[in-house]
């Protein structure tokens, strides 16, 4: 297989993690706000609190998020012991 060497090298993977990173955290973020956030048409905004219901979802949310990555990111060390590449120092 052909690779760049940066993909090869692994140079700019903690680069690449953190803006995945950082963009599914403001996508879910901007999710769960949204809903809060909408003006009447009088231009005036609603004050909400989210009941304890959506408090433990989004905390459950976040939840099978973290273990979702963690079995995603077990699966990927595992292959690239099994492929044998090694990531730059």
């Amino acid at each position: 297989m052909n690779q760049s060497p940066s993909r090869a090298t692994g140079q700019h993977a903690p680069e690449v993690a953190v803006m995945i990173f950082v963009s599914i955290w403001i996508d879910k973020g901007a999710g769960m706000m949204t809903g809060g956030l909408n003006p009447s048409v009088f231009g005036r905004f609603t004050h909400y609190f989210p009941s304890w219901v959506e408090i433990v979802m989004g905390i459950g949310l976040y939840a099978l998020g973290a273990l979702i990555v963690t079995v995603l990111f077990k699966i990927a060390i595992a292959v690239q012991k099994e492929s044998g590449i090694t990531t730059a120092a």
